[in-house]
This record gives C-alpha cells, structure tokens and sequence, in this order.
C-alpha cells in the first residue's frame, strides 16, 4: 500500500515539474513593449493596455501596409479598455 502511494506522489510531482519545463519554454519574449495610460478625473478611471508597435528602422506605410489597405493598430495582443 505505502509503495502505491509512494509512486503515484512520485509520478504527480514528475508531472508538475514536467509541465512547468513545458510551460516556460512556450513563453514567448514580447516583440513590442506593453504600454498602459490611465487617466482619473472626479469619479471616472479609464485604463488602457496595449502593444506599442515598434517602427525598427522600417517604412511602414507603402511598403510594409500597403496604401489603401486597413492597417492594425497596437501589436501582440488585443488592446484592453478599462472604465469605471
């Protein structure tokens, strides 16, 4: 019975361990900074987050977005609005 027991603490912790290796080599670095502006005024709090994209040297409208077509704003992830 103890040996049971044992081997199945064994095998969890083998697999917690295993899954945070897993899970930290699938993080993936930002490629722009993550902004976030606040403003308060009386009563009302408005927080926004987003990715601030970086230009790196690049021609973007024209070349990288051509003209005419809908250009994304902010990068990673969608960009979160707070208001209270």
């Amino acid at each position: 019975m103890h040996i049971k027991i044992k081997l199945l603490f064994v095998l969890l912790i083998s697999f917690f361990i295993y899954n945070q290796v897993n899970a930290q080599e699938e993080i993936k670095p930002r490629l722009s900074p993550l902004e976030i502006v606040t403003v308060k005024y009386e009563s009302t709090y408005i927080k926004v987050t987003y990715g601030r994209p970086h230009k790196k040297g690049r021609t973007i409208f024209g070349e990288l977005v051509p003209y005419g077509k809908v250009w994304r704003t902010g990068a990673n992830e969608a960009t979160e609005i707070t208001l209270t």
